[in-house]
């Protein structure tokens, strides 16, 4: 009966670590434009692979998707499954905001 018991025990801790091994850690930048004069911003998002080239952030029919502020950007992220990391400005264009964020990434999910 021990036997039995620790033997499922161990098939429970392969299972998780099998589960975990196979997540990884992606990493993206999201960088925030303010539109002149709109009030508006755009987003920016690059994911830091050659084969998966930076992109504008887009509604269903290809135009590019305004938001009404970064935090807006944020939680639409954060809906996508990414966690905010650091946030940074670039020299003096304090109106250009990049957001470092991360998500867990498994084989069965889309990750673009």
């Amino acid at each position: 009966m021990k036997y039995l018991l620790f033997l499922c025990c161990m098939i429970s801790v392969s299972a998780v670590a099998a589960r975990d091994a196979a997540q990884t850690t992606i990493y993206c930048e999201v960088t925030v434009n303010r539109r002149v004069m709109s009030g508006k911003v755009t987003a920016t998002v690059d994911y830091g692979m050659e084969e998966v080239p930076e992109k504008k952030i887009k509604n269903t029919d290809g135009s590019n998707r305004l938001f009404s502020s970064p935090a807006q950007v944020l939680n639409y992220m954060a809906k996508q499954g990414w966690e905010l990391v650091a946030t940074y400005t670039r020299g003096n264009e304090s109106y250009n905001t990049s957001y470092v964020m991360k998500r867990k990434h498994t084989a069965d999910r889309d990750s673009f």
